[in-house]
């Protein structure tokens, strides 16, 4: 699983989400015909949105939304997550928007990776594979191909790259301020009690015996007690 989650993050690039402020309330407040929602149903070529006249289609809103899903997938309930995909979609799009602005930046910066840095990466998402052959395999299971990976995994250096021209001059943040900040934010940490109910479910076939069926009713008493 972390392997799987390893290789989303590169062709996503959804954990690249950071201040570019200026840049994004640009593209959020162009006019009308700059940026466009769309139905999720509308064909894949439909245009969801246009970033300085870069256009993005449906088609990639979805496959976002899958990546999403496909990391929260594991760790909600099913029911849950079905009710969060309409917000996951939200979030797709805000994904793909500053992904779109930070390339740009790249761009404007003059940044592109170097083929040996690209093939450097790609085996570093290699070996968080057992094997090869299990590597090639999710990647067929994705339907990503071998220049998609290489596309996705130089965007994503190129975003690295941004994010370092933009925080090199940055110190680093000290333990006294970390300590510091949490004293003085103590009751934004504080997380009240919770509770998340569940169901517990056994299935038993139409044709089971009485026998088993009593079985079954046991167990769940004692899961009640």
């Amino acid at each position: 699983m972390r392997s799987k989650l390893y290789l989303f993050a590169v062709i996503m690039c959804s954990c690249m989400l950071f201040a570019c402020g200026e840049k994004k309330t640009e593209a959020e407040t162009a006019p009308a015909d700059e940026q466009t929602a769309t139905a999720p149903e509308q064909d894949p070529g439909a245009m969801v949105a246009s970033v300085n006249g870069y256009v993005i289609t449906a088609g990639e809103l979805s496959r976002e939304v899958e990546g999403l899903l496909a990391q929260f997938g594991a760790r909600v309930p099913a029911e849950q997550l079905q009710a969060l995909e309409p917000k996951m979609r939200e979030q797709a799009l805000e994904n793909l928007i500053t992904k779109l602005l930070l390339l740009q930046e790249a761009d404007s910066l003059g940044i592109q990776p170097s083929e040996q840095e690209i093939a450097a990466e790609l085996a570093t998402v290699t070996s968080q594979f057992p094997s090869p052959e299990v590597f090639q395999e999710q990647l067929t299971a994705m339907g990503i191909s071998a220049e998609r990976l290489n596309s996705d995994i130089e965007n994503h250096l190129k975003i690295k790259s941004v994010f370092e021209k933009a925080t090199a001059s940055v110190n680093p943040v000290t333990d006294e301020e970390i300590t510091g900040f949490y004293n003085d934010n103590v009751d934004t940490f504080k997380v009240p009690e919770q509770v998340r109910a569940s169901h517990i479910l056994f299935k038993i076939d139409q044709d089971a015996s009485e026998e088993t069926r009593a079985l079954k009713k046991n167990e769940l008493a004692a899961l009640r007690e």
